[in-house]
């Protein structure tokens, strides 16, 4: 007798396949190591089918015991996408933000020293409504969603 297929067997196993992908893309065997911070959200599209989206952050960049890496929290609501970022001891002149539908690339300049970092965005954003601000050390960048509208097409 064979087991019966549930709705979350098909979640399970997305997110086993992702696990690999995050294991394989650490590279642990190539001596070097690249900081990558991983999340991923489960929820219900329009029609109740499981949506998974992967979030991943990645430094550009070698780790080292005197870099820590900056700290990332994206949250979402219902109109909007949240991305916090720590970046302790930076001028705000010395941030500048680089954003496409898909991720956000941040350099750091201190002196003649530059650090770029990438923050992968969850699908649906605008980037032409962003708005970012920075104070205490936090850099706050609001995206509102685009709303994903579901259209019927007729076939001729």
């Amino acid at each position: 007798m064979s087991k019966r297929k549930t709705p979350f067997d098909d979640i399970i196993k997305n997110i086993e396949n992702m696990m690999e992908r995050m294991l394989e893309e650490l590279d642990v065997g190539s001596g070097e190591f690249k900081p990558v911070v991983y999340g991923f959200s489960v929820s219900q599209d329009g029609d109740g089918d499981p949506e998974i989206r992967e979030l991943k952050f990645q430094s550009n960049k070698s780790m080292t015991i005197d870099e820590p890496e900056p700290f990332v929290d994206i949250v979402e609501s219902d109109t909007q996408i949240h991305v916090m970022v720590e970046l302790p001891d930076v001028e705000k002149e010395n941030i500048s933000i680089n954003c496409s539908s898909t991720d956000i690339k941040l350099k750091l300049k201190d002196g003649s020293k530059q650090q770029t970092y990438t923050i992968e965005l969850p699908p649906q954003v605008d980037t032409k409504t962003t708005k970012a601000t920075y104070n205490n050390g936090i850099l706050d960048m609001v995206f509102d969603k685009i709303e994903n509208i579901n259209q019927n097409i007729r076939i001729e």
